[in-house]
């Protein structure tokens, strides 16, 4: 538990987007709230958003809004959640659940830190923090063709039973991926806590 601690102060600080990757039940949220609370944007807004539990067509006019008439039942404008977190952190519980037509639309919002409402033309500029969790093996998915590449950091080796088990995980650089960061909350000290962030 200290590793995890430990590690959630080493991310915080940075604009990093984190990938938490971990059994249900391990916590995610409840780290995500914690790298949150300990980085500079603790005084602006958490937003938590359950993408497995969302119709496709309804999270993208939650995560980007809607402008009034773009679809039948767009009566108004709606305002985005990634305005609502402006500032702050946006947390993606079960990432891998979003649609590859969504992903591609929250990869520019990862890498070029805008987006355009839906039905809109004009660019909107966020600062966001994004965390996101996975309860499923992003890399498996990757292999299977069930996600995107891109999305995830290079997988990297676990370290040997007989030797690395017994200490604590080190700080890994890694510049690719769209999520360079990781930290997975498990129970072993080989999986307490590993974090890849991007320099």
């Amino acid at each position: 538990m200290q590793v995890l601690l430990n590690l959630v102060t080493q991310v915080a600080p940075s604009r990093s987007t984190i990938l938490i990757s971990g059994e249900s039940g391990t916590g995610k949220e409840l780290i995500a709230k914690a790298i949150h609370s300990a980085s500079t944007r603790a005084d602006k807004a958490f937003v938590p958003v359950n993408t497995g539990s969302i119709p496709v067509d309804l999270l993208e006019s939650q995560l980007f809004g809607h402008v009034k008439g773009a679809f039948t039942s767009a009566v108004a404008r709606r305002r985005a959640l990634f305005e609502v977190a402006d500032q702050g952190t946006i947390f993606f519980d079960e990432i891998a659940t979003i649609s590859p037509e969504t992903q591609a639309k929250l990869l520019r919002v990862i890498q070029e830190r805008e987006f355009m409402r839906l039905g809109g033309t004009e660019q909107l500029k966020v600062d966001v923090r994004i965390v996101a969790a996975s309860n499923v093996d992003l890399l498996t998915l990757v292999r299977e063709g069930r996600f995107p590449r891109r999305f995830v950091p290079p997988p990297e080796r676990d370290p040997p039973a007989d030797s690395a088990a017994a200490r604590p995980p080190r700080r890994r650089a890694s510049s690719a991926g769209a999520f360079p960061g990781a930290v997975l909350p498990g129970k072993t000290p080989s999986r307490s806590g590993n974090s890849r962030r991007r320099r």
